[in-house]
């Protein structure tokens, strides 16, 4: 009796592999992104840090040198929040896109499964026709020898 061979077992080995690596590039994806979502809140907390600072410098009296030092500073500190922000959304995209290319490899897999598991049920029923027939002729073969005798 021959054994059980999966068609595409080729393809279906690629894919198990693409889906390994696509889970792995989306893990690095979320911890980039949960990198940069830190990297923005330390700076919020920077700006409101320098705020109070401020604000503290405000009430005991503040020249024009220093109002222009703390508005160059809290400038630097929005535009670099800024560039956080839009660098978040980057990152944000490549997971979902990461995502959406894992879905369909993720189908492609399981389809290629369902057809693995229907070759697998007709290697059975064709294992057991070979097995019934196997059995008759030999039953057969052993009433022609009793006839025989």
């Amino acid at each position: 009796m021959k054994k059980f061979r999966f068609t595409m077992q080729a393809l279906y080995n690629v894919k198990m592999a693409l889906e390994k690596q696509q889970k792995a590039e989306l893990a690095a994806a979320d911890r980039r992104l949960q990198e940069l979502e830190r990297r923005l809140a330390q700076t919020a907390e920077r700006i409101a840090f320098h705020r109070d600072a401020f604000n503290a410098q405000v009430v005991e009296g503040i020249n024009s040198t220093q109002l222009a030092v703390y508005q160059t500073g809290f400038r630097a500190l929005r535009e670099t929040m800024e560039q956080q922000k839009e660098n978040i959304a980057t990152a944000e995209n490549e997971k979902k896109r990461i995502q959406a290319k894992l879905v369909l490899i993720m189908q492609e897999r399981k389809m290629l499964e369902s057809l693995r598991e229907k070759q697998w049920e007709e290697y059975k029923i064709e294992s057991r026709m070979e097995e019934t027939k196997t059995m008759e002729d030999f039953l057969g073969a052993r009433e022609a020898k009793k006839k025989a005798v």
